[in-house]
């Protein structure tokens, strides 16, 4: 419902999520040095 009230697919906010949680996740746990080398 709220996918199509914006007018995204479902799909898309589902990847959109993932992406932002994983992002989250990277910058918390790993230190500067290691996420300038996975390219965060």
């Amino acid at each position: 419902m709220l996918a199509d009230h914006f007018g995204i697919p479902v799909s898309q906010i589902r990847i959109t999520c993932g992406e932002t949680s994983r992002h989250k996740r990277i910058e918390v746990r790993l230190p500067a040095s290691s996420a300038k080398r996975t390219g965060v």
